[in-house]
């Protein structure tokens, strides 16, 4: 993961890695220093095609893709916030998935999939 702790600035692209899978995005301007009193970040789950014949990570589409990656990014830079993941049933699964695919670990992951229209 992108570690911005030793300069203070906020990168122009965010890259999340696990082994040899480096994803890429273009970061919001998040601030790594607003991020110190941070508990949990919400995730809005978006869509998924859940299909256990595919990667996980190829599961979610690009929206949902990028607000996971972004909430991976902030729990890195500030002392490993909780993510809590919402949105309905299956999607809301497969990107808790993803997320702990990608480092951040399980118990560190909420999981809200009985949320309707976010």
């Amino acid at each position: 993961m992108t570690d911005t702790k030793a300069t203070g600035k906020a990168p122009e692209s965010i890259t999340v890695s696990r082994g040899d899978l480096p994803l890429s995005c273009p970061n919001s301007g998040t601030d790594p220093s607003s991020l110190h009193n941070v508990d949990t970040i919400v995730v809005l789950t978006g869509y998924a095609s859940p299909n256990p014949a595919m990667p996980a990570t190829d599961q979610l589409n690009p929206s949902s893709m990028y607000r996971l990656m972004h909430a991976i990014w902030m729990t890195a830079q500030s002392e490993g916030p909780r993510i809590l993941v919402s949105g309905s049933g299956d999607s809301a699964r497969v990107m808790r998935e993803v997320t702990v695919l990608l480092g951040v670990p399980g118990e560190r992951v909420l999981l809200d999939d009985g949320a309707g229209d976010t």
